[in-house]
């Protein structure tokens, strides 16, 4: 077909075809297309159209920019990557001018829409000149355009030297923090190596001071032995006939007699303080003040009243049942309540806790604990009057105080009474001595032998200090009940209860009114 057309128009002058080819075909059609293109640019029509699809697309275009973002589609990421800078924000105005008064000579141009005479839109629509302006309005824009573009690099560029910079400043800190780690690494090994030496010499310093107690100890063992034994020797020289009632006297430092006690811990009275205060937060405030009732009854203000009284002993049951906490009863904070008070020259406080040394294991437990405790209390009183002073006692009563003799112990606890000055007077408070009412090790009866003792120590007080015994039970009492007077006796009824004395302060404060008035 294709043959037979071009034989048709070699037909019709178109010259003779008869040996054309497919390459002369396609180069004839590429001929034809530049020509076509070439009368296009300055045909009027042709533009028309070409501009209408221009005008289309950008209209397209100019749709996808939100209405009130503007020209701020244009450059306005660096303004929100530096807002800081004006210099940038004075250069991305300048485009932004710059674009508004060059697009409406650009839209001029594409729509053929120049101002003027025939003459001068005519001049206007010439091709050279419409190149000329457009020319002029894309390097007027392009210039804008790199002082954004410059100053962009520029900021960058120092934002990129800024931040090298803080990096090198972080790497610095980063060393010397380093640095300083490992020195307070050094300094902590430094300290752990001086604690291990500061814990060396406290094991050093306090088996030295073992070794000197010790040797003290056996010093005063001794001294006490060849004391006994030279008085052994001048009795049997003695021209006199023997006479087993009279026993040779000594004289001792009150600190050797301490060390005879075998007291391990010199602040146990403080310790036992302690634990009864702090366990009488877990005990209610009913259950105190029905302890606290003990000081609204006249019998015992008659005993706690100091001016113009004689010795006197009472035993206080208190049939608290189930108010205490374990062998800790309210009436043992009032006991500890009044044993904390502030000390005055013409009272002092000898207090004992049965109930905390209520174990056989413990080596203040028993009667002979108490005494011990007590006769320690009274060592730690002449000290604080007299210093060390010496005592005059037998040797048979050190001997027994030595092997822990209960007779021997009451009777130094005797001695040091005697030396109390009979201004003083003294206030001895056994609490929850039920628990000392056993069988076991015998404990029973020496607690009879202390109860004794203690009652024949207030009837014969006219040579000594006024001395003023409190025994208390927290529930019933059998051994120690059946030697007491009745009228010693002071039993505590349920359901009665101090109103004001649910704290400590307050119950010192009846204490002191007992004390001082009836």
């Amino acid at each position: 077909m294709v043959q037979s057309h071009i034989v048709q128009n070699a037909s019709e002058g178109l010259g003779d075809v008869s040996d054309c080819s497919w390459a002369d075909v396609l180069a004839s059609m590429e001929a034809t297309s530049h020509e076509y293109k070439a009368k296009a640019a300055s045909d009027r029509l042709r533009t028309v159209q070409r501009n209408r699809t221009v005008a289309t697309t950008l209209q397209s275009l100019a749709e996808m920019i939100p209405e009130q973002d503007g020209l701020s589609v244009l450059r306005f990421y660096a303004l929100r990557a530096h807002p800081n800078d004006e210099q940038l924000r004075g250069f991305v105005e300048n485009l932004y001018s710059t674009l508004r008064a060059e697009i409406p000579n650009l839209e001029a141009i594409l729509l053929r829409k120049h101002k003027g005479s025939l003459t001068r839109r005519l001049l206007k629509q010439h091709p050279e000149n419409e190149a000329s302006t457009i020319d002029s309005s894309l390097e007027t824009i392009s210039r804008a355009s790199s002082w954004v573009t410059m100053r962009v690099g520029t900021l960058a560029n120092q934002m990129m030297v800024d931040n090298l910079k803080e990096t090198k400043s972080v790497s610095q800190e980063m060393a010397r923090t380093q640095a300083e780690m490992v020195k307070l690494l050094d300094s902590l090994d430094c300290i752990q190596v001086s604690q291990l030496e500061m814990e060396q010499k406290s094991i050093a310093r306090y088996e030295r001071h073992e070794q000197l107690i010790h040797v003290f100890s056996e010093k005063v063992f001794q001294n006490m032995q060849h004391r006994l034994t030279a008085s052994y020797d001048t009795h049997r020289r003695s021209t006199c006939l023997p006479d087993s009632s009279l026993s040779s006297s000594v004289t001792i430092p009150i600190d050797e007699l301490y060390i005879m006690l075998r007291i391990l811990d010199p602040f146990f009275l403080d310790a036992d303080l302690g634990i009864v205060l702090r366990a009488s937060n877990a005990i209610g405030q009913g259950a105190l003040a029905q302890g606290a009732w003990l000081l609204n009854i006249d019998r015992f203000k008659a005993w706690a009243q100091i001016p113009n009284t004689s010795s006197d002993i009472i035993l206080v049951e208190g049939r608290l049942d189930g108010l205490s906490i374990g062998k800790i009863s309210p009436l043992s904070v009032l006991a500890a309540t009044f044993t904390a008070m502030a000390d005055a020259p013409y009272f002092v406080i000898l207090m004992w806790f049965c109930g905390l040394h209520s174990i056989p294991r413990d080596h203040m437990s028993g009667c002979r604990g108490m005494l011990r405790s007590f006769i320690a209390q009274l060592i730690f009183y002449q000290r604080r009057q007299h210093g060390n002073v010496a005592m005059c006692v037998t040797e048979m009563l050190l001997e027994g105080v030595a092997h822990m003799e209960l007779s021997a112990l009451c009777e130094l606890f005797r001695v040091f009474l005697g030396h109390v000055s009979p201004n003083v007077t003294v206030y001895c408070v056994v609490d929850n001595i039920c628990e000392f009412e056993t069988e076991s090790e015998g404990w029973e009866n020496e607690l009879c032998q202390v109860v004794h003792l203690l009652q024949s120590m207030v009837s014969q007080s006219a040579w000594g200090p006024t001395l003023k015994v409190l025994l208390t039970t927290a529930n019933r009492s059998i051994k120690v009940y059946r030697q007491m007077k009745p009228e010693d006796c002071i039993s505590l009824s349920a359901g009665n209860r101090n109103a004001r004395s649910t704290q400590r302060l307050s119950i010192e404060k009846d204490w002191q009114q007992a004390m001082s008035s009836r």
